[in-house]
């Protein structure tokens, strides 16, 4: 499905794609989800640094994974102000197919280093109030309800 919104200011140069990946429902056990979260960390940093750092195509350019009412996903997003919404789509589009690649061979010591970094985030305490707060407010937001998770 393809959202456009043509702004109102005709001045205004800036181009917007988000893309979003439904991966399935949420499972006993946190398997996929913990799936994610690894496969989150493959695309975050050489996300921006290849569409933002090298190709400089927008001035944001992010990736998260995302967890909406036990519906898991992951969505990449890029403003520009120089491009396209068609360049950037096909730019998102070549990178996923580039990094597919790249995790089809990957290595049993490389994917165990990157399950043990996810593993150390998860468990994490919460540095302070806020990021607490912030969590709470997630889980609440998210309609999970998980506050142990």
């Amino acid at each position: 499905m393809t959202y456009i919104e043509e702004l109102q200011d005709k001045k205004n140069e800036n181009s917007c794609v988000m893309t979003y990946y439904q991966l399935g429902a949420v499972e006993k056990g946190y398997k996929l989800e913990t799936t994610l979260a690894v496969l989150g960390q493959y695309f975050s940093e050489p996300f921006f640094d290849e569409l933002r750092t090298k190709q400089q195509l927008g001035y944001v350019v992010s990736s998260r994974e995302t967890n909406q009412r036990d519906c898991l996903g992951m969505w990449f997003l890029i403003q520009s102000n120089s491009k396209s919404c068609e360049y950037l789509v096909h730019a998102i589009n070549k990178f996923l197919l580039e990094r597919r690649e790249i995790i089809k061979n990957i290595s049993d010591e490389d994917f165990e280093k990157q399950k043990k970094s996810v593993h150390t985030q998860q468990a994490e305490k919460d540095q302070n109030m806020y990021a607490e707060s912030r969590r709470s407010w997630l889980e609440i937001s998210t309609h999970n309800y998980d506050f142990n998770s």
